[in-house]
């Protein structure tokens, strides 16, 4: 969802489940060792020098 949608991260928490965002990005930094926001960033700075 943080890939292929415009969602806001409290969004993407909420319809995964989460009743925070906050712990949504505790869990998700644990697992991919940087936060949703830093993930989506990443990912657009790395489809944009695809082009």
């Amino acid at each position: 969802m943080l890939t292929n949608s415009e969602l806001s991260i409290l969004q993407i928490s909420l319809c995964c489940g989460f009743n925070s965002s906050s712990y949504f990005a505790k869990v998700f930094r644990a697992s991919m060792h940087c936060s949703p926001r830093e993930y989506r960033k990443h990912l657009q700075v790395s489809g944009s020098q695809a082009d």
